[in-house]
């Protein structure tokens, strides 16, 4: 009877947490779910504290750092060979090819902003200002379009910078 008591109020608390996750803002509901599971696994750990099965927690973290190493450093290796043999590929073709840290070239850059080579700092900022208005997700663009016209403004202004 007593878990009856406790599981009512968690439902009802649940509805209305869905009925608000449902209505909120994207940038709100990924803060209330960050918080959410912060708060879940602050919970998991005091439970496992308070029951004396912590211990094989701190095993299994001290098991599972040496793969986890192994596997992340594979990958960055993977993904800087994989961008290695793309930069060849593209300065293979003639042009010269200046990727930045997010892998943005000068012909990328101008075909993700519509523009033609050699264009001014006034129109790298009006290109973007008018893609932007359509792409932001707040109008229903997405967030991959909306970070790709970010990056290849930020690389056409930082290249005409530092001419």
């Amino acid at each position: 009877m007593a878990r009856l008591f406790l599981l009512i109020p968690l439902l009802i608390a649940l509805y209305f947490a869905l009925r608000w996750f449902a209505r909120a803002k994207v940038d709100d509901a990924k803060r209330a779910i960050t918080v959410a599971i912060f708060c879940i696994l602050l919970a998991l750990l005091v439970f496992l504290a308070i029951t004396g099965k912590l211990n094989w927690l701190f095993a299994a973290a001290v098991a599972a750092y040496p793969i986890i190493r192994k596997i992340w450093g594979g990958w960055r290796v993977f993904r800087w060979l994989k961008g290695a043999r793309k930069s060849q590929q593209e300065s293979a073709g003639g042009a010269p090819v200046k990727p930045n840290r997010s892998g943005m070239t000068f012909e990328a850059a101008y075909a993700v902003l519509k523009l033609e080579p050699g264009a001014s700092r006034e129109q790298i900022i009006t290109a973007h200002r008018k893609l932007m208005s359509q792409a932001h997700p707040d109008r229903g663009g997405s967030d991959q379009q909306a970070q790709q016209l970010n990056a290849a403004k930020e690389f056409l202004i930082k290249q005409l910078d530092e001419k």
